[in-house]
């Protein structure tokens, strides 16, 4: 009568070290386990105490065994003509003539028809009575099979500029159920282009799960864009590994419009290839023209706010109160490059008031213009205040681009940030509260900023945001998430005070750094901000590694010349 596999004398619990796993290919690896001339399971002599024979997802069948020195071992091998052919062979080699090498062997689910008593004897239906095989069996066979499952990450802006180029991605890596943070984390490191920081932790993505397959075809198609393709269609899928498609996207006219990624496996069926649509993603996009971005009405400026104090500001410098107490201007500097400084201190309610923006705005001030930047430095501004501002320093550089200047815009924000649910916003001073709602409705949102200074108003632009400092109050706890950079902005060069996950303390030291290096670093941009990096993480006692992202092609930008 069929037995059960005999349990193995008691063991200390298991450690993946103790696995083995050797061999290559499909294959696996009993040690120097192998597919004979005839398509058996070829091994070496080793003593084998117990052996599971399990049926893969995708038809291979495995060999799990527990040796006589107490460590598990895996082969696979693909089934040819019939299963019970390749269990025949299998079986054959496992057990060999030597009673020493011999192990009990069982089938775990594989439907096996056998030709005589003799073999219903050598390969029973397993039981569960060796929990110890039933995990080895699924650690190795994870690690030594494709998986059929796996994740999916992309990315697009909810606001795309008419004529303006967008870098989107998506990515696919293979993961079983259990690995599925493994996998978004290998999406994340693997999305990036013109990463220069290759720590510099995630943008914002969307997840979700989907099949896969070793060969797989990604797409791109929207009615009302001018769509790209950067890399391959077809492209091999490595499990561990994370394989990435990337398109430009232009939006041609305005409007609400649908995009859609579609995913498909590339299977080969009676040597022809077919593909088999395995996952559909479709994202609702606005498309807006740079003029009604440029020429919307604009807020009046708040007149009960005092003049802010020029405390920092070098002897030699001359500035003026402009269009209200709100902001100064800079008297010198060049129209081609200009630069708006938003600090934001004095919150109210759930918010908690700050103490060292302003400050950080000063010294911004002083250093852009010294380096010959038209500037201007706003305190305390409301949703709509920001947005006007952006306008403004969009509609002043827009003309001198559509001549062929050279321009170049500069924006600087330091005050309250946070990421929600894959969207950064900056806070304005007049939010009521850090609910989602009010933050989505009430933030001004990275898009907001983006668009506005895009390569359709300047040729290059730099972004910096001295944000997500300090906790806020209670009721905003759960919100509060660093900012995590965004991929799509072509011509544009991020920077970030704090790392994705970290909070910037209100400290100043971000600005103070970043200060002294625009004016005495006669390098292009993104080495001064790799030195900004570099020092800001050894005078905080390597508790602050604010991060970085170069998107800016084809032109060496410099504060100062070299």
């Amino acid at each position: 009568e069929p037995m059960p596999l005999p349990a193995p004398a008691p063991m200390e619990p298991a450690t993946t070290e103790e696995y083995m796993i050797i061999g290559g290919g499909m294959s696996g690896s009993l040690p120097s386990c192998g597919l004979g001339e005839n398509d058996t399971l070829s091994c070496s002599r080793i003593g084998l105490r117990s052996c599971q024979l399990d049926l893969l997802d995708h038809g291979d069948l495995a060999a799990t065994c527990l040796t006589n020195e107490r460590t598990f071992v895996q082969s696979v091998a693909p089934i040819e003509e019939s299963v019970e052919r390749t269990v025949r062979a299998v079986g054959q080699e496992l057990l060999g003539s030597d009673p020493y090498f011999a192990p009990e062997i069982c089938l775990w689910n594989v439907p096996f028809r056998p030709a005589n008593r003799e073999e219903q004897i050598a390969f029973p239906t397993c039981f569960a009575t060796d929990e110890r095989l039933s995990q080895a069996f699924d650690l190795l066979s994870k690690s030594n099979t494709f998986p059929t499952e796996g994740r999916v990450g992309y990315h697009t802006p909810k606001e795309m500029v008419t004529g303006q180029p967008y870098l989107l991605e998506l990515a696919v890596s293979p993961a079983f159920e259990s690995e599925q943070d493994a996998a978004d984390e290998r999406i994340e490191a693997a999305m990036g282009p013109g990463t220069i920081d290759p720590d510099e932790g995630p943008i914002d993505l969307a997840f979700t799960s989907t099949d896969v397959s070793e060969l797989m075809a990604a797409d791109l198609i929207g009615s009302g864009f001018d769509i790209l393709p950067v890399t391959d269609e077809e492209q091999l899928v490595l499990f561990n590994e994370a394989t990435v498609w990337q398109w430009q996207v232009t939006p041609t006219t305005p409007g609400a419009k649908l995009l859609n990624f579609s995913l498909s496996q590339v299977l080969e069926e009676n040597g022809n290839s077919r593909r088999r649509s395995v996952k559909r993603l479709p994202v609702v996009v606005k498309a807006v023209s740079i003029e009604s971005l440029l020429t919307a009405e604009r807020s009046a400026p708040n007149p009960q706010i005092p003049p802010m104090p020029s405390t920092l500001s070098a002897p030699t410098l001359s500035t003026t109160l402009a269009e209200g107490p709100k902001c100064r201007d800079s008297s010198e500097g060049s129209d081609n490059r200009r630069a708006l400084l938003v600090s934001n201190e004095a919150y109210s309610g759930s918010i908690s008031v700050l103490s060292e923006t302003h400050n950080d705005g000063a010294r911004l001030f002083n250093s852009l213009t010294t380096s010959g930047f038209k500037v201007r430095h706003c305190r305390d501004l409301t949703r709509d205040e920001t947005i006007a501002e952006l306008r403004s320093l969009g509609s002043s550089l827009k003309p001198l681009t559509d001549q062929g200047e050279d321009t170049l815009a500069f924006f600087y924000y330091s005050g309250h940030g946070v990421n929600l649910n894959g969207d950064n916003y900056i806070l304005p001073i007049d939010l009521d509260g850090v609910s989602t709602a009010k933050v989505e409705d009430g933030g001004v949102a990275f898009h907001d900023i983006f668009n506005r200074i895009s390569s359709q108003v300047s040729r290059a632009s730099i972004v910096v945001f001295d944000a997500c400092r300090t906790v806020m109050e209670e009721d905003s706890r759960g919100l509060v998430r660093a900012y995590s950079p965004v991929n799509w902005a072509l011509g544009s060069l991020q920077a970030f005070a704090a790392g994705p996950g970290e909070m910037a303390p209100d400290s100043g030291l971000y600005s103070r750094v970043l200060s002294d290096q625009i004016i005495n670093y006669a390098a292009p941009a993104g080495e001064v901000f790799r030195s900004v990096q570099e020092r800001v993480f050894s005078q905080s006692g390597q508790t602050q590694r604010p991060l970085y992202r170069d998107g800016t092609v084809g032109r060496a930008i410099y504060f100062k010349s070299p």
